[in-house]
């Protein structure tokens, strides 16, 4: 009996990748987190870039939604997403941003610095915000108390105004 125990144990613990849990795919994570905007938001788009923001294993994603629900006069908004137990969960959410999306050789508590437009909504004339990691979030508005970049910062373009768009629904 203990012998069978022990293989059993054996066997659970060296099972097979496609027996281990999946993470949740990205867009079903938010499709089901936006579930309830889903009848007024049949224009709502997505584009995605994938960096590694926090230095740990695995890269984050950088989400630009865009259509009625998530875009005004100054923008739309930008979700940073990171994997979280098999499924996800947003670190931020950003209103009021516009590509180019950038991400910053700088950083501030460990995560990358970012970068956003912020233009329109009677902000002129526009510049790049830099948005800096507090130790639990990104400010969710670039157009408050934010420093504009300074120039010769070193980063990269991950998200364009051209960018690759995908349904959100």
């Amino acid at each position: 009996m203990r012998r069978m125990l022990g293989f059993a144990l054996a066997s659970a613990l060296i099972a097979p990748a496609s027996a281990q849990p999946r993470s949740e795919p990205l867009p079903t994570f938010l499709q089901r987190h936006f579930a309830e905007a889903r009848a007024g938001a049949a224009d709502s788009r997505y584009s995605i870039a994938w960096a590694d923001l926090d230095g740990a294993p695995g890269a984050e994603a950088l989400v630009y939604l865009r259509g009625r629900n998530w875009c005004g006069s100054g923008g739309c908004n930008l979700l940073i997403v990171a994997r979280n137990h098999g499924s996800w969960r947003i670190v931020s959410e950003i209103r009021l941003a516009r590509p180019p999306i950038m991400v910053l050789d700088s950083r501030s508590r460990g995560w990358r610095d970012l970068a956003v437009s912020v233009s329109g909504g009677g902000i002129r004339p526009g510049y790049q915000a830099r948005l800096s990691f507090d130790g639990r979030s990104y400010p969710d508005n670039p157009t408050v108390d934010i420093p504009p970049l300074g120039r010769g910062v070193g980063g990269r373009i991950v998200i364009r105004d051209e960018s690759a768009t995908l349904p959100l629904f």
